[in-house]
């Protein structure tokens, strides 16, 4: 009964959401104000979701550390948000992703803690609707939101549109449906600034729970006057059919806003070249991966341009691109609405550390509250020199060179996958032919070992399998002095394989540059 009454709040409340469409004036003026509160609605959250809050494990974290409210409010006083935030790391209060995600216990000062995913959700807010991220780390994880909060992050959209000079532009999305959260919320989000998408693409089959709900949504869109884009199965094999819709939508001269992730972006371009398809014009709204160099050269090649996003299911939008950025991956910091600072993480096995991104929640209404939680991701924070529209209005924090930390481990040797991505993408596919989704590490366990597997697309023809193999250790031989013990100790052992197989794609059908296999085999 409880969730039907959510989900009932959550309908009756979406056709005024939707009704009332966010103009760019009011959502300047909105960030504009936040950036100015931006101190003390943090306190305002860390008083009613933390201290306030009996289960929260922030608050565990602060009676470690010995810190009342108040010290914690006078330490925000004293050096400022970010200087706050470092002062709490100092003194132990973060999460690392594995804690964070309740996969590994929290150890401080001597004290174990094990927390899941629902001590995290803010008590002061009520959700309507559940979404699940994607899995890319995990097995996903739950995140509750409401139309009121989706409302406070969808003011970044009409800023974006304007920049990028799509206002009047058809939409559309190739994201999973229901119940992963990957297409709602930016469909929600998107259709806020007015611009509802004609089409839905879904390359995951909709869960049958979730069916009624659309259902419903589609009839509460039909009372206000708008069409419902009901979700549309279009799998990994269906890009050349959306590719065809693209172009239609082209050939009408209003332009095509396409959201959607980098790898599924590349297959369309890919489909579109290999049928002589012309989606030149296109406008692709990217985000839920990194958007490498050799990812961006496809896209660009078929004359689409890039709107990068850098989210995360929790915090929702964290960052977004402008036209006049340093790089494809650049994007300003949502700063009127979360905060982000680093601390050195170390890479067991490589005898080397980066810069980890912490980020935390700002905003009051975040469904779910974040304090220096990692993200799993690593890059640089800089000052915008843009002088676009965005920087003028006080987002003037950027990240850029985004990448995730995630780590490849065989016969007792660890490798960085961001080393991998380089010749993954770009040294193969010169050498061997095809595109940066042709080749895939894949690690699976085999008895008692780990095998790491090199998937190569079968699309990419015939090859000689001892050449690749040599090409792949070489390259590895010469990242560092921490890989060429590992590239020669795979090359005595036979650990890299070649595997003739498409390269597998997470539940939400990301394709990255590593697949770890869960089950044995």
């Amino acid at each position: 009964m409880k969730d039907l009454l959510k989900y009932a709040r959550f309908f009756l409340e979406l056709g005024p959401y939707l009704k009332q469409a966010s103009t760019l004036g009011g959502s300047e003026d909105i960030i504009a104000s936040r950036l100015a509160a931006r101190e003390e609605n943090f306190l305002l959250l860390l008083k009613n979701g933390i201290f306030e809050n009996p289960k929260s494990p922030y608050k565990a974290l602060f009676n470690i550390a010995k810190y009342s409210y108040y010290d914690a409010q006078n330490t925000v006083r004293r050096f400022g948000l970010e200087g706050a935030l470092e002062a709490f790391r100092q003194d132990g209060i973060f999460l690392s992703i594995d804690e964070f995600k309740g996969k590994k216990p929290l150890d401080r000062r001597g004290r174990t803690f094990i927390f899941n995913e629902k001590d995290f959700f803010n008590p002061c807010v009520n959700s309507f609707y559940s979404v699940k991220s994607g899995g890319s780390r995990s097995a996903g994880t739950n995140t509750e939101i409401n139309l009121g909060f989706l409302e406070k992050r969808s003011v970044y959209y009409p800023l974006m549109i304007d920049m990028f000079g799509v206002k009047d532009a058809e939409a559309g999305i190739w994201f999973p449906g229901p119940p992963l959260g990957a297409g709602l919320l930016p469909f929600l989000q998107f259709a806020k600034s007015g611009n509802i998408a004609s089409r839905w693409f879904t390359p995951t089959p909709i869960c049958f729970s979730r069916r009624g709900g659309l259902k419903i949504m589609a009839a509460v869109m039909a009372l206000y006057g708008m069409k419902f884009p009901y979700p549309e199965l279009a799998t990994l094999d269906d890009a050349e059919r959306i590719a065809e819709w693209m172009a239609s939508v082209v050939r009408k001269g209003r332009g095509l806003v396409f959201l959607t992730y980098p790898s599924l972006a590349v297959r369309l371009c890919e489909a579109a070249a290999g049928k002589n398809i012309d989606i030149s014009g296109t406008t692709f709204w990217l985000a839920g991966e990194p958007i490498t160099e050799a990812k961006a050269q496809v896209i660009a090649g078929r004359g689409c341009a890039i709107i990068p996003i850098y989210a995360f299911m929790e915090l929702g939008l964290l960052g977004f691109g402008c036209p006049q950025r340093a790089s494809v991956e650049t994007v300003h910091l949502a700063k009127d609405t979360v905060a982000v600072i680093q601390h050195k993480k170390d890479l067991p096995g490589l005898g080397a550390s980066l810069d980890a991104f912490l980020f935390s929640s700002i905003l009051p209404s975040s469904p779910k509250i974040l304090l220096n939680v990692e993200s799993g991701d690593y890059g640089v924070i800089g000052r915008a020199s843009c002088g676009c529209r965005a920087a003028k209005l006080g987002l003037d924090i950027t990240i850029s060179d985004i990448q995730s930390f995630d780590k490849l481990n065989a016969e007792g040797m660890t490798l960085f996958i961001a080393d991998l991505v380089p010749i993954l993408e770009d040294v193969l596919p010169r050498a061997f032919g095809g595109g940066p989704l042709d080749y895939q590490l894949l690690e699976e366990e085999s008895g008692n070992k780990t095998v790491i597997n090199l998937c190569v697309s079968p699309s990419v023809g015939d090859i000689d399998e001892q050449k690749l193999l040599g090409t792949v250790l070489s390259e590895l031989k010469k990242i560092s002095r921490h890989t060429l013990p590992m590239a020669q100790l795979w090359a005595a052992a036979s650990t890299l394989k070649i595997k003739r197989a498409l390269p597998q794609a997470t539940r939400s059908s990301k394709i990255y540059p590593l697949f770890i296999k869960q089950e044995k085999t």
